[in-house]
């Protein structure tokens, strides 16, 4: 007897209003970092507000950027790594077992036998340094999510990177991973979040600034083990200071010595030692800065168009007895 299938295929095309759309209708398998609190470029608010329909800016030059990457990947896969090959589309599956969870594959390599997700990505030059262990925490619970999604026992990521190489690694299923973290954090973040219309916690103090407007007529007692907590961030925050205070006191010493240096050489502009090259006097252009008071004053009528006020935050401060 066949084994029913453990994700459905959706039909719709890539970028699209109804890929969009398919999206809010599930969590997809690049939303659950954020989900977990493992990506550095979003967190579960962010995710909870796409799905209410609050999406963050959407870029189409930088899209078409990574589709074209994906197809010069694609293209040095067949010719250079022709075991992988057939190489199939891409495809949106969502899981049978748990609806709430979708993955857009990018493409598909064979193996074996049978068709397995590859995650494809592009870094910088310096952004390649992120991989040199294998695939980044980040990616491997994209890839997780895909292959627990696709019903596959490993996937691969792919990487394009801007030392103009090109990286496959092979990334096994962690069913550990899977039952015991992805399932029950992205089960309750559905159900308990988005189903029910209430954001999940800030993760930064900007965003718990634009949840919550701090009401003087409210109080809230903390628990001791906050007390505790709270006591340990001070220390931090005095070593913090004590630290940066250092550091100004270093560089000041550092310049002091630079500008010893310079007045020696006056305008030479290469410095020597026993003949050798050592150190050149390089010119460095001053940087620009606008006066936002002078903006107001002198040109108001370009204010609300030129000056920008970032978000704002909500901050502790301690009362002063």
């Amino acid at each position: 007897m066949t084994e029913p299938m453990k994700y459905e295929v959706v039909e719709v095309v890539s970028d699209s209003p109804e890929w969009a759309q398919e999206r809010r209708n599930s969590l997809g398998a690049s939303e659950v970092a954020a989900v977990l609190g493992l990506s550095p470029y979003a967190t579960a608010l962010d995710v909870y507000r796409s799905k209410k329909g609050v999406d963050t800016y959407f870029d189409p030059e930088r899209a078409a950027i990574g589709h074209e990457a994906e197809k010069l990947m694609q293209t040095i896969i067949e010719q250079f790594r022709p075991e992988f090959t057939p190489v199939l589309p891409a495809q949106m599956v969502r899981s049978v077992e748990c609806p709430w969870l979708h993955a857009s594959l990018d493409r598909r390599l064979t193996v074996d036998g049978i068709d397995v997700p590859v995650q494809m990505k592009t870094a910088h030059f310096y952004g390649v340094k992120d991989w040199e262990d294998g695939t980044p925490i980040l990616v491997q619970a994209q890839l997780q999510t895909e292959m627990f999604v696709y019903d596959r026992p490993f996937g691969y990521s792919a990487l394009l990177g801007g030392d103009m190489r090109f990286r496959l690694f092979r990334v096994e299923r962690d069913e550990e991973f899977i039952e015991n973290h992805l399932i029950p954090a992205t089960h309750e973040f559905w159900h308990e979040h988005v189903l029910k219309d209430v954001p999940p916690p800030a993760a930064t103090t900007a965003e718990h600034a634009s949840l919550h407007t701090p009401d003087p007529a409210r109080d809230v007692e903390l628990t001791d083990l906050l007390v505790e907590a709270l006591d340990r961030r001070d220390v931090l925050l005095s070593d913090a200071l004590a630290l940066e205070k250092e550091a100004k006191v270093l560089r000041a010493e550092a310049d002091e010595t630079q500008v010893a240096v310079l007045n020696y050489a006056g305008a030479a502009q290469n410095i020597t030692h026993m003949g050798e090259p050592i150190y050149e006097i390089k010119p460095v252009k001053g940087r620009r800065s606008v006066s936002v008071a002078d903006v107001e004053n002198l040109h108001p009528e370009l204010y609300d168009e030129l000056v920008k006020t970032g978000a704002g935050r909500n901050v502790l401060r301690k009362v002063k007895k």
